[in-house]
């Protein structure tokens, strides 16, 4: 096939995807904003009355996460307001929220042979803009995240662990096999057993916690996407990942289908912080504040934790209308929007002067899919793992930066342009500045 002709069935099914894709809102009040159930957190040195009361309303189950005791209560349905009023008032609770719904943040693409094989690197513009590798004609080149010049520094390390929250991995995939993130005790122990203790029986990979077992193999494609453009293997055959080395544990809270909820968003966290990871990326979004969500990512900030998350794809301020989890006020956390290969902002990204961080390019970004496919793929979603594959070349030079210190590096380094600057607190990405740490 091609390059040309792959090109107009790229625009044709993009374009077609834009017009049908729905974006859930994080607007509270909207029906968009959908839950399934309530989370209730109890307050320290709880008693256990209350929970038998709790279970005459719907099934009751404990998160087990190590910040707090949380449960979710399956009853969005049967729910009256004396009940919600019952419980909130409850001594014994801290307090009681709706579990949200969440999806993924991206606009589509098409899935491209798998027999493409390392001239793919080609079209990765946003690591090496030519000005004739981009869908946009005669764009100016240079405009990329200088992935090449920094990699002459660094090009990760297997110290270095990212978690990624989302659909799973398709961690069969011939460019990710390599930088997976592995637990050795369940690797090598029997099947069916919690070998390692930790609560979680045959997780290797990570956990699945959309369908409750150790299994995180992706079935919508997302996860993987998002994997490949942080940690696919310079080795001669597909795409480059921002990282060349890294070790990248999957943790599944999407459904094949697409939604995920606070809970198990709540409880990949958890686990992302007991298991070591120093990066968690949130390419997704939806729902309205949770309590539950800033409690995690506080969490994960008490333990040194970068948290990502993508800005949004509809087009928002999200200093006047917040987007969630891009909007939690929490130090740890960087909001990433979208950049063209024009240098300005992507029409469909959300922005913010003072909620978003920086820039990423997020057009037509090809990555790994399923099935050792390749699948070229546009929104905040995908610019959000570019940052984190940055920053997790910053962690393999200094190991020991606190995320306070990483961040400022981040933006601090980041090439400024009077329009970029109008929409975020940065301008967009330069890994060889941030690696060298070259300031305006």
């Amino acid at each position: 096939m091609k390059l040309s002709y792959t090109v107009t069935i790229r625009q044709f099914v993009t374009t077609v995807f834009l017009l049908s894709l729905t974006i859930l809102s994080a607007n509270a009040t909207s029906p968009e904003a959908k839950f399934d159930g309530y989370i209730i957190k109890l307050k320290k040195g709880h008693g256990f009355m209350p929970l038998n009361g709790f279970r005459s309303l719907g099934d009751l189950t404990e998160l087990s996460v190590d910040f707090g005791d949380y449960y979710h209560l399956n009853s969005a349905n049967s729910f009256s307001e004396i009940d919600l009023n019952a419980i909130k008032t409850n001594p014994d609770v801290e307090y009681i929220e709706p579990n949200y719904l969440y999806t993924h943040l991206d606009h589509g693409g098409a899935v491209q042979p798998a027999s493409i094989q390392d001239p793919l690197f080609k079209s990765q513009w946003s690591l090496f803009n030519t000005g004739h590798n981009t869908w946009i004609p005669n764009s100016p080149p240079g405009i990329d995240v200088n992935a090449v010049k920094g990699w002459e520094i660094a090009k990760g390390g297997s110290d270095v662990v990212i978690a990624i929250i989302d659909s799973g991995i398709d961690y069969n995939h011939p460019d990710l096999k390599k930088n997976l993130w592995i637990n050795e005790a369940e690797k090598n122990g029997k099947p069916g057993v919690d070998d390692d203790g930790n609560g979680f029986i045959d997780d290797i990979y990570g956990y699945d916690f959309a369908n409750e077992d150790g299994d995180p193999m992706d079935g919508l494609g997302h996860g993987t996407h998002v994997a490949g453009i942080i940690g696919a293997s310079h080795n001669g055959e597909g795409i480059r990942g921002v990282m060349n080395n890294v070790k990248i544990m999957s943790l599944k809270f999407l459904t094949d289908k697409g939604p995920g909820d606070t809970k198990n968003a709540i409880r990949a966290v958890d686990y992302a912080i007991k298991n070591g990871a120093q990066i968690i990326n949130n390419s997704w979004g939806g729902g309205d504040y949770s309590q539950a969500m800033y409690d995690a990512f506080m969490a994960a900030a008490e333990k040194n934790i970068i948290i990502t998350a993508a800005a949004g794809n509809s087009n928002v301020d999200n200093d006047v209308t917040p987007k969630y989890p891009a909007s939690y006020k929490v130090p740890n956390l960087i909001t990433v929007a979208a950049h063209n290969a024009l240098e300005g902002r992507a029409s469909f990204s959300n922005y913010g002067k003072n909620s978003v961080s920086i820039y990423a390019p997020g057009l037509d970004i090809v990555s790994t899919d399923l099935k050792s496919n390749y699948i070229w793929s546009t929104g905040t979603s995908v610019a959000t793992p570019i940052i984190t594959g940055a920053l997790g070349l910053l962690l393999s030079m200094e190991p020991g930066i606190s995320y306070t210190e990483a961040k400022n590096r981040l933006m601090e380094t980041s090439i400024k342009t009077p329009e970029l600057l109008k929409y975020a607190q940065a301008g967009r990405l330069d890994i060889y500045r941030l690696l060298t740490n070259l300031r305006n």
